[in-house]
């Protein structure tokens, strides 16, 4: 075996001498480009400062990486960054590399060995893993060898920096990388971020796009996800659906979030449908995050559950739920329209501090389970869970509240919430053997009360049905009752906000309204909407509507944080009010995604 000089590279290896013997094979070692695939090398000081490099490259995806070594005295190596960005690598450079051996090989009636090829371990996973099999495949399609270097260690195909039980574990992407058995085609994750750039490939937080729209250019396979950063506002619409969004139900494709705290505003979920498998699905939004705000969003006509506040692990508190519309959903679920629970004892608490406030929950049907779901495995310890200024409505007779276990009802407190039902009837399933026909039975417990007087009601709120869109059926009309009754809640972590849902500032009049909608002048009066006539209400149910002693009207506004019970006594003292500002609904477009999967 023989090989070109400068240490057996493949580019001397053309210009080498041929031996007039048919049983040598030559052989060259490949691991261009080396301002990737040597990245964080320490024996390579020229090359071990550059970091977070991707594959494949452009000028754009690299003046990030270029920058940084600018600033931090290094125009060398952002110069090589910058020529890896210029000379944009990717199938098409390495293919034309193995052409160029092939056509050698050929010509000099020789074999040739790729003895030598890999990339270190410190270039991102994903890039690097696609980076060999893109190499491995263009030298296998001219009929050419090749060997792996090395077995184990920084270029191996283990998992380096990763042990299970003491010991390596093998990297399954590298083995589909090289076409070896067991292998596991990489799992694409991509990332949105103001902070991005449509021209970067968007599969690192480092490199991610800008917009929703380049986002709805993907194709997503099963167990693929798309994140968008939290602490963000990203303009414009996406647009998932069977042309470019795959999941099974093993493997679905899910929309989440990185960094620190999500922001979920004026998103419309409709028509959502779930798998015969699994009861749970077809729903509106999956929430969970730390600090993180779900407000401003419409969801109707879905099979599932509409908000789903769950999780098993201990990291999901501080988080605000509000001014949101939901209609009947839960046709094929059990599990309500708004369900909180989660945790698990060996980790701790998974649900705590939340708050979920001044939204419309409307259950239109009698076989969709409950309005609110507690479930029995909510952990009995998770602490802060608040509800109030929330409309409730059903009108098929469902328990507007049910929580599985009464040992869970010290952490849940219910407080100035609009009901209706035109039955009549408030049912709540309460714990493991309390059911109340009544509010004012439920009120016994100290739900629904403040300083020992009721606050809830339970009556026809009167709404308006004034428009084409879900936000303008839930408008209270004038002399509703719905009006000026909500508490401030500016003591809660996101305060009252700036605008209802339909982009209306708040407050109007004089007070806080109860529900989503705020009025600066009612209309109607109509009545609830809904599947029964709107003005058989009033000849079944009397509609007049509830009473707060004035005293303790005049008091809400002021005194509600201060005086709930042990779950929030503490928090409304010490935890800072922030706003969030407001913004305009978006405008949904509509264009057809690539065909292609972007690898």
């Amino acid at each position: 075996m023989l090989t070109g000089g400068q240490g057996g590279g493949w580019e001397p290896l053309l210009g080498a001498a041929v031996l007039d013997d048919a049983n040598v094979v030559y052989s060259a070692h490949l691991y261009d480009p080396y301002a990737f695939t040597m990245q964080g090398a320490e024996w390579m000081p020229e090359l071990e400062p550059i970091q977070n490099l991707p594959y494949p490259s452009n000028p754009q995806v690299v003046e990030l990486e270029a920058a940084r070594l600018r600033a931090a005295g290094r125009p060398d190596l952002a110069g090589a960054v910058a020529a890896y960005g210029d000379d944009f690598w990717g199938p098409g450079a390495l293919a034309e590399i193995a052409r160029g051996l092939a056509d050698w090989s050929r010509e000099k009636k020789r074999r040739v060995l790729i003895n030598e090829l890999g990339a270190y371990y410190k270039a991102p996973r994903f890039d690097c893993t696609q980076y060999l099999h893109d190499l491995r495949t263009a030298l296998e399609d001219q009929g050419l060898g090749w060997n792996l270097w090395e077995y184990a260690s920084g270029f191996g195909i283990f998992l380096v920096e990763h042990s299970v039980g003491g010991r390596e574990s093998v990297d399954p992407w590298m083995l589909w990388a090289l076409g070896l058995p067991d292998g596991e085609e990489p799992t694409l994750t991509y990332y949105v971020s103001a902070a991005g750039s449509d021209d970067y490939p968007g599969t690192s937080a480092g490199l991610p796009w800008r917009t929703l729209e380049r986002a709805s250019e993907a194709v997503y396979g099963p167990g693929e996800s798309l994140l968008l950063a939290r602490a963000e506002t990203v303009q414009g619409s996406l647009r998932l659906h069977p042309g470019n969004a795959y999941g099974t139900f093993a493997s679905p494709v899910t929309i989440g979030a990185y960094g620190t705290r999500v922001l979920l505003r004026h998103n419309q979920a409709y028509g959502q449908r779930m798998h015969a498998s699994c009861h749970s699905d077809g729903g509106g939004y999956d929430f969970n995050g730390t600090h993180s705000v779900l407000e401003y969003n419409v969801s109707a006509d879905n099979a599932g559950i509409d908000i789903l506040l769950d999780d098993q692990t201990p990291v999901n508190h501080d988080v605000t739920v509000r001014y949101n519309i939901s209609r009947r959903h839960g046709w094929q679920t059990q599990e309500g329209l708004l369900y909180v629970g989660g945790g698990r004892p060996e980790v701790g608490p998974a649900l705590h501090h939340y708050f979920i406030y001044n939204n419309v929950f409307h259950a239109t049907g009698a076989a969709g389970g409950p309005v609110v779901y507690i479930p029995n495995g909510a952990y009995t310890e998770s602490p802060h869970i608040y509800l109030a200024n929330n409309l409730f409505l059903s009108d098929g007779g469902v328990p507007m509240v049910q929580l599985d276990r009464s040992d869970m009802a010290d952490n849940v407190l219910f407080q100035n919430n609009a009901y209706w039902d035109p039955t009549g009837q408030l049912r709540v399933e309460w714990g493991n053997d309390l059911t109340f026909a009544s509010l004012a039975a439920w009120q016994s417990l100290g739900q629904e009360t403040l300083q020992g007087e009721a606050v809830g009601f339970f009556a026809d709120p009167s709404l308006c049905d004034d428009g084409e869109e879900v936000w303008s059926w839930y408008r209270p009309s004038t002399g509703s009752y719905l009006i000026d009754s909500g508490f401030d809640l500016s003591w809660l972590p996101e305060g009252t906000g700036n605008r209802d849902i339909s982009g209306t500032s708040i407050p109007q009049g004089g007070g806080y309204e109860v529900g989503a909608q705020e009025v600066s002048a009612g209309c109607g009066p109509n009545h609830i909407v809904g599947t029964v006539p709107k003005r058989s209400f009033l000849t079944t149910v009397a509609t007049t509507p509830p009473s707060m002693p004035p005293t303790l009207k005049a008091t809400c506004a002021t005194t509600a944080g201060a005086r709930l019970p042990e779950l929030s006594r503490s928090l409304a003292a010490t935890t800072p009010r922030r706003k969030v500002e407001p913004m305009t609904m978006p405008t949904v477009h509509r264009s057809t995604p690539r065909s292609s999967k972007l690898r």
